[in-house]
């Protein structure tokens, strides 16, 4: 597979992707733009603009003429708003290349972010946040991530807060576009059968104005005691996050903290899976996952707990944290790299993953690298590389832990994690 990355006179760049004997391609906006470039007054206006991306432009003035026109390609269209990027993906039959990369840039650049539909959809986004907070397994993240990233817009939730996005009006869109919508900070990727490509990436990227460059957010500060919040709630399982701070996206001990979260939590043969799940039987949803930004990062495990039995599970986490830089075996980290090689292909064989995996890599590391060069690097990790960054990350004094669950007051976590 031969990746072409071509940066364009206005600075932005064009990534295209020829997949052999595909019948299908994916078009792909990755911008620069997410909940961490906001702040308290603003909060959610990443999420918000994604939203309105699709409300209409002057070419296709609403969203029935926007649904219709891709329902008629065959296409699937769609877009995510995260802490440092949202992207807008469109997948069709590859004949369809022009008038899916036309569409899909018309709803990008030229949004009309008309005031009546703002008006609406402030509705859907208030009913979006109420959705994330109702569900207990999904409002976990986000106190998590306040804690972690306290004091920080790194901590803000993604989908904003119902007191902001009632505030948004269309100068608020349109001062957020100009900022931040501007060619520097916008990859466009075209991946998979590209016949008819001809150039038309080019083209829609000279559109964009050059703008400016995002800067560098503020270091977070280094945590050195532990953290705790909790929320109580009539529920009837507890609802835990707990873990440390992480590493970026372009830290060489990447691949070596992905195998350890496999091996702590990451499939079904992991440790925490089968001791909280399979022998004691405490949790049906049990997991662990890294995650790397562009100047932090965080490693966590994440359950739904027998509500009477939340102590023992969270004693059996914190036990192989502590444990797991002297016992991890060689039998664990080959089965550990066996199943992430694994999990990628599959992964890679989707087109649209294919081309937003690639994104990713481009706006973290500046550069690109194709799926056996990343299991090169898997395969190169080796036991003491797992077993010393679990020694560098798993310290006590950084141990972070959100709970929802219902519980009269927050002393018996308190005293788990030596507050």
């Amino acid at each position: 597979m031969k990746i072409q990355v071509t940066k364009q006179k206005n600075n932005s760049q064009l990534v295209l992707i020829p997949v052999e004997g595909a019948e299908t391609v994916s078009v792909i906006y990755f911008v620069k733009a997410g909940s961490r470039m906001e702040n308290l007054k603003n909060n959610g206006i990443a999420h918000f603009t994604e939203h309105m991306m699709f409300k209409g432009t002057k070419k296709r003035p609403d969203a029935f003429t926007i649904s219709c026109e891709a329902d008629g390609l065959g296409a699937y269209v769609n877009a995510a708003t995260d802490r440092e990027n949202t992207y807008y993906y469109i997948k069709s039959a590859s004949e369809h290349l022009p008038k899916s990369i036309d569409l899909l840039s018309d709803l990008v650049l030229n949004s009309k972010f008309d005031e009546t539909e703002i008006e609406k959809e402030k509705g859907v986004i208030v009913e979006e946040i109420k959705m994330y907070k109702d569900n207990p397994s999904w409002h976990i993240g986000d106190l998590y991530d306040g804690l972690v990233y306290a004091n920080a817009t790194l901590g803000l939730p993604i989908a904003g807060e119902e007191k902001t996005v009632k505030t948004f009006n269309r100068k608020t869109f349109t001062n957020y576009f100009n900022d931040y919508y501007s060619a520097p900070n916008t990859y466009l990727i075209i991946a998979g059968n590209l016949k008819s490509e001809n150039g038309l990436g080019e083209k829609y990227l000279s559109q964009l104005k050059e703008g400016k460059k995002i800067s560098k957010p503020e270091p977070l500060p280094r945590q050195d005691q532990p953290r705790l919040i909790f929320e109580e709630r009539d529920i009837q399982q507890a609802h835990l996050q707990i873990g440390v701070p992480g590493i970026h996206f372009t830290d060489k001990r990447r691949y070596a903290l992905k195998l350890l979260s496999i091996v702590l939590g990451g499939n079904m043969s992991s440790r925490l899976f089968m001791e909280l799940r399979e022998k004691r039987g405490l949790a049906y949803a049990v997991r662990t996952q890294s995650e790397n930004l562009s100047d932090a990062g965080q490693m966590t495990t994440m359950a739904g707990i027998r509500k009477e039995k939340v102590e023992e599970a969270l004693q059996l986490i914190l036990k192989e944290y502590d444990n797991v830089s002297e016992n991890i075996t060689e039998d664990e980290l080959k089965r550990a790299k066996e199943y992430y090689k694994g999990i990628l292909s599959i992964s890679m064989e989707d087109i649209s993953n294919l081309a937003l995996s690639m994104a990713t890599q481009l706006y973290y590391t500046g550069g690109t690298l194709d799926i056996s060069e990343i299991k090169k690097e898997i395969d190169k990790v080796s036991l003491e590389e797992v077993k010393q960054v679990a020694k560098d990350l798993f310290l006590r004094e950084r141990l972070n832990l959100a709970i929802i669950g219902p519980y009269p007051n927050s002393k018996m976590f308190d005293k788990i994690l030596e507050i």
